[in-house]
């Protein structure tokens, strides 16, 4: 997590800007000197080699989340240099070293020029977030992810795509992890034959002048070393250089698959994603690279970008072709499009809630019209008194939109979000002013009848096809827009993201929970930044509980939460058969609590929901003294018709935790009803619970749980209750508070004005058994 402050003068604005206008010129020079001096065909399969693919003992690759754009950079200035001659220079780690020093600086630089805003705050506004971040980030989820909504969705339709174009979704993403095995083949296989070389190559590095003669493609050459190690990886990334533009491009014909790849099929999948200098004339800009990820050597080779930014590209090509036909769009495509994206979030939400609460399709009376019309409710799940609506949305994400185009970004914002929450609010509406609402399930017999007054809180979620930047999770800043004007947001979230949510160890309260701390997080003061796996993750660990991460009384203007989704890089990784554990993805509470949240979840009624809900809202120091309390609790031998009992207290609950032997359970029962009435009341606070745990049990503990809410009264019964009430003895070895000290009741008095002389009694009164 990284705490930093915005730019706020126009002066280091002008600066910075001008800064990297110089830079990027430089860095530009630069490259195209060093194209004309090597081949920039050779230079760019190095390049792809070092940035893209990923050897047999790197286990996750790209750690910054830039090589994908450095490498667009360079195709779009090498495709159209002229081959350079035989006599070029060859390719070693100082020609690599450079082209990723200016490739760096031009991505760095060109991030940053004209974000200016026109003497606004840098970065103030959504699509210059969006922009910038667009300049890094390849891949709307997994590759694998992409790959099987481009099977699922678009393969349905694979005879269609054959009559148009000749080849067909299925088939295309099969060439494309094709070409994938084969550059780890080739990539793997050089590496380890290169290093056997190595360790028996006389390497000629004088130590004394710091010299070292290589011959490399015909030329000697001589640089400067610092010691014998660096000149060993400097010749074995000559020779990988030299082997690797050989070998790791292949023509699309001579990959394994069956049936062979046809001519019609490599030339359609060239013309859908591929580029070359002969196709350079359909480049606009260096964003357009992007949608190109196939690139086309002059014999006629290819290798392949980021595999993630592949099947982006790949799907949207497809989605083009189907557009050609707007009947086929409009009739089928589409159609299938939005119930395999419902179908699935059904799915998902399964591997958490229960399947009997899960409500697909929903027909309900519309109260903006009249003649007994009826409006359509995607999804709806009931775990009382807990209730989560769905609205979902198939529409696309544009390139133009990433890129910055204000009007593209604000339609598909409204088309992806705003319209799904603005049906997601009409249901809403139907449950609030209905003493009993009634969904009618289509395509089954199920009715959905939510009374009003059983509802606790209700969860509005837009879920989109595709993955909207990092907007989705900073919804406030489209006000900017004229989006979300109340400041009333869903929560909104991507097919591919709540895909993973849902993979992890978590439960029904946690999911929820999460939900609404996550839109909580856009009406807070401070800015939060970070995309949805980023979030949860960070959620996972710290609850997004302010105390939680944030020392008291520091001042923050903004925290992004970064790093943490490098978890899911390790399930994905696993899910793909390396070598890597399988992360277990879960709440970071301390074991008492997730044993209790267990228990809870378990009793599955609605006090035992409320109580899972709140106690995640608590702190880490409050969750943790409940929990030692716990453990101390449980194992003592507590004497039959004692009980015992400690109370927590934060600015909204009161937490009370009983103890007694198993003999005592009934009057635990009675004194856990009594405790979670008396602290709301003694406590001043609209929320109290109550949990009552049997001693020297083993396995699960938890006995009864009480939970209350209501506003605060004034209540001459609860003060004589109070005033009557048994003292809360502690154990005879617990030390007692000073005279002056706050009473351990929670009272606020002194301990010598209140339950001193009733602790004192009672202790005397045990004794003499």
């Amino acid at each position: 997590m990284d705490t930093g402050a915005s730019f706020d003068t126009d002066d280091m604005i002008e600066k910075l800007i001008m800064s990297m206008e110089e830079q990027h010129a430089e860095a530009e020079k630069g490259l195209t000197l060093l194209l004309k001096e090597v081949d920039p065909e050779r230079l760019l399969v190095s390049m792809v080699a070092l940035l893209l693919t990923r050897p047999v003992d790197d286990s996750m690759g790209d750690a910054n989340g830039t090589h994908s754009a450095l490498i667009e950079i360079l195709v779009y200035y090498a495709l159209p240099m002229t081959l350079a001659s035989a006599l070029s220079k060859p390719i070693t780690p100082v020609e690599t070293n450079n082209c990723q020093k200016f490739l760096e600086d031009i991505l760095s630089s060109r991030t940053w020029i004209g974000m200016g805003n026109g003497g606004k705050k840098l970065f103030g506004s959504p699509d210059e977030l969006i922009k910038m971040q667009s300049e890094v980030v390849r891949g709307n989820a997994y590759p694998e992810q992409t790959a099987g909504k481009i099977a699922q969705i678009q393969g349905k339709f694979d005879n269609w795509f054959r009559s148009k174009i000749g080849l067909t979704p299925s088939r295309a993403i099969d060439i494309l992890f094709s070409i994938v095995k084969h550059g780890e083949e080739v990539v793997n296989s050089t590496i380890v034959e290169l290093r056997e070389e190595v360790k028996q190559q006389v390497i000629n590095w004088n130590p004394e002048t710091k010299e070292l003669i290589v011959e490399r493609e015909g030329q000697v050459l001589s640089v400067e070393v610092a010691n014998l190690n660096d000149a060993k990886i400097f010749v074995f990334l000559s020779k990988y250089c030299q082997l690797i533009a050989d070998r790791l491009p292949v023509k699309l014909s001579s990959l394994p698959l069956s049936p062979a790849i046809t001519s019609v099929e490599e030339d359609a999948l060239k013309d859908l994603i591929g580029i070359s200098g002969a196709k350079y004339g359909k480049i606009r800009n260096q964003n357009d690279i992007r949608k190109f990820p196939v690139y086309e050597l002059e014999g006629g080779q290819v290798i392949l970008s980021d595999l993630s930014n592949a099947t982006d590209f790949l799907w949207e090509a497809f989605d083009g072709v189907a557009k050609s036909d707007q009947r086929f769009y409009n009739k089928r495509y589409q159609h299938h499009k939005s119930k395999w994206v419902e179908d699935t979030a059904v799915r998902y939400l399964k591997r958490i809630f229960p399947y009997a609460s899960v409500y697909q399709t929903l027909d309900y009376p519309d109260l903006s019209k009249f003649d007994g019309a009826t409006a359509e409710l995607d999804i709806a799940v009931v775990w009382k008194p807990f209730l989560v609506i769905v609205e979902v949305k198939a529409k696309q994400f544009r390139l133009e939109s990433q890129s910055g185009d204000v009007a593209k970004l604000r339609s598909d914002l409204k088309a992806n979000i705003e319209d799904a929450h603005k049906q997601a609010l009409r249901a809403i509406e139907y449950i609030g002013n209905s003493e009993k609402a009634v969904f009618s399930e289509r395509n089954t017999d199920r009715v959905l009848t939510v009374n009003n007054g059983d509802v606790y809180k209700i969860f509005p979620v837009s879920l989109s096809l595709h993955q909207l930047g990092f907007i989705s999770t900073q919804l406030d800043m489209t006000k900017e827009y004229g989006l979300f004007k109340d400041g009333d947001f869903p929560f909104s979230v991507c097919i591919s993201d709540f895909d993973l949510l849902t993979r992890t160890c978590i439960s029904p309260a946690v999911l929820l929970h999460y939900m609404e701390k996550r839109i909580l997080l856009l009406n807070e003061s401070g800015e939060y930044h970070g995309d949805e796996l980023d979030l949860f993750a960070a959620y996972l660990d710290s609850r997004l509980h302010r105390t939680n991460f944030i020392q008291s009384g520091e001042k923050f203007n903004s925290i992004a939460f970064t790093g943490y989704s490098a978890q899911f890089d390790q399930l994905m990784l696993h899910d793909r058969g390396e070598d890597v554990e399988l992360p277990d993805i879960k709440l970071n509470v301390p074991s008492e609590i997730e044993d209790l949240l267990k228990e809870l979840k378990e009793r599955d009624d609605k006090g035992s929901r409320m109580i899972s809900f709140a106690l995640l809202d608590l702190d880490n120091a409050l969750l943790r003294a409940i929990a030692e309390t716990i453990s101390a609790l449980k194992e003592q031998n507590i004497p039959s018709g004692i009980i015992r009992r400690g109370t927590f207290a934060s600015d909204d609950i009161a937490v009370s935790i009983l103890a007694s032997s198993r003999s005592s359970t009934a009057d635990l029962h009675e004194k856990t009803r009594e405790r979670v009435l008396i602290e709301k009341y003694r406590r001043k606070l609209n929320k109290s619970m109550a949990l009552g745990i049997v001693c020297q049990r083993g396995g699960q503990v938890l006995e009864v749980a009480q939970y209350a809410e209501f506003e605060w009264a004034e209540d001459t019964d609860m003060e004589q209750a109070i005033e009557e009430e048994a003292p809360c003895v502690p154990a005879p070895n617990v030390k007692l508070p000073g005279v002056n000290q706050p009473c351990i009741c929670g009272s606020g008095k002194k301990f010598k004005k209140c339950c001193k002389r009733k602790i004192e009694d009672s202790r005397l009164k045990m004794s003499s058994r």
